[in-house]
């Protein structure tokens, strides 16, 4: 990789600047400023497209979403021969180990920092503010606590 390039100093990290980029934006914003605009969702970078509101708390959660019938295809590609309920239980139990997972590692709902710029950013729902992302993510927190346990 070649070193001049912005990320071949952050793979090689020459300096302790480049060596905080390597742990994450967030990680650099907070040693030297700029965390109201650094694009960091629960100590990840953001995707490289602003979609609306739903997709922004998702990043926050660390939610991902794939297309049901894109994965059967890719299933059956590979010569799996799965049905959707199949892939939706697989889903279903993945995602409950993740819930807990993340919880016993520490994750907090209310911890979470939420990126002045996702709220400035124009958003093609229309106009939100970080209220609305607060309560999203208090119903998200209640909805993972009954997923959970089920």
């Amino acid at each position: 990789m070649d070193c001049k390039a912005p990320g071949g100093r952050i793979a090689k990290r020459l300096s302790v600047f480049y060596r905080a980029l390597t742990r994450s934006a967030e990680h650099a914003a907070t040693i030297y400023g700029g965390r109201s605009f650094a694009l960091a969702f629960g100590g990840n970078e953001m995707p490289g497209y602003h979609t609306g509101p739903a997709r922004r708390v998702g990043w926050l959660v660390g939610a991902r979403h794939s297309d049901r019938d894109t994965v059967l295809g890719a299933l059956a590609a590979a010569g799996f021969s799965w049905s959707a309920d199949d892939l939706e239980r697989l889903g279903a139990e993945t995602l409950r180990r993740k819930i807990a997972f993340k919880q016993r590692e520490g994750f907090g709902f209310g911890a979470l920092r939420i990126p002045q710029r996702i709220i400035e950013t124009p958003s093609p729902a229309g106009p939100f503010d970080e209220a609305f992302v607060r309560r999203r993510l208090r119903v998200l927190r209640s909805w993972c606590k009954l997923f959970v346990r089920s």
